[in-house]
């Protein structure tokens, strides 16, 4: 709760913070009204490792499904929930506002989700039990950076995100090692169904290394976290991602006289 509340601050000072520099930048403020305005665009493409994972009571959600495995079979089954990594891939894009803030955004399409592992204690039956999503997103993030001039220029972004699931189910029922079916994931009070659509947020802290005039390599570590549920039923489960981001961008730099 403490990171997505921050998200919400930090989207929130983004917005101002344009805001403002826009109305500046039109009056002549910026650059003290006499100097010429020094814009400057990137865009660029990435790969992003992603460790997906799901908070809110999705543990809850494990511990009860093993309850009712274990009434319904008469074992005594216990859950553990673990991390899945994936990788994604996607483009950005951002324009500066004033030296030190840029606004941009990103699309990219990466999976996300959790895996279960129920086990049965006497006789040692394993079943892993994924939650596997794969997602087209889009971000609208604002940026801090130093001067663009810097050889290795370190940046926060911050800004939310837009989910659509493009992929990627809860299975109907699970089976042990004998081919058993044990529990369908739509019956019962502790059923779950995902949801197509999600909105969250992202923070993230990294830096990019000029290698040339106007080419970066960019290397960038992500807190990704949902505001709304992933699926539906009686438990709030959502998202919450460790990603790491490479990427290569290219830059332009735009000047604009500014009249007295």
């Amino acid at each position: 709760m403490v990171f997505k509340s921050l998200v919400l601050v930090f989207v929130i000072v983004g917005a101002l913070v344009e805001v403002g520099t826009t109305v500046l930048a039109e009056e002549g403020v910026v650059n003290g009204g006499t100097e010429p305005s020094r814009k400057t665009k990137e865009f660029g493409l990435f790969v992003v490792k992603n460790f997906a994972n799901m908070g809110g009571n999705a543990d809850q959600w494990g511990t009860d499904t093993a309850s009712r495995i274990s009434e319904e079979t008469g074992g005594e089954w216990s859950s553990e929930k673990s991390s899945v990594a994936g990788l994604g891939v996607g483009i950005f894009g951002w324009n500066s506002i004033s030296p030190s803030f840029m606004f941009g955004g990103l699309i990219q399409y990466i999976p996300r989700g959790v895996e279960y592992t129920f086990t049965e204690g006497s006789s040692g039956n394993i079943t892993k039990i994924p939650f596997k999503f794969n997602y087209l997103e889009m971000a609208i993030l604002g940026k801090v950076r130093p001067p663009s001039s810097w050889v290795i220029i370190p940046h926060f972004v911050f800004g939310p995100i837009f989910g659509y699931r493009m992929s990627g189910d809860i299975p109907l029922e699970f089976t042990n090692k004998q081919n058993e079916t044990y529990y369908d994931y739509y019956s019962g009070d502790i059923g779950v169904i995902a949801y197509d659509l999600y909105l969250g947020g992202i923070l993230g802290l990294g830096g990019s290394y000029r290698f040339s005039s106007a080419t970066l390599l960019t290397l960038q570590f992500r807190y990704t976290a949902s505001f709304t549920d992933q699926v539906s039923g009686d438990y709030t489960i959502k998202s919450e991602d460790f990603d790491i981001l490479l990427g290569l961008k290219f830059e332009k730099m735009e000047t604009t006289e500014i009249s007295d």
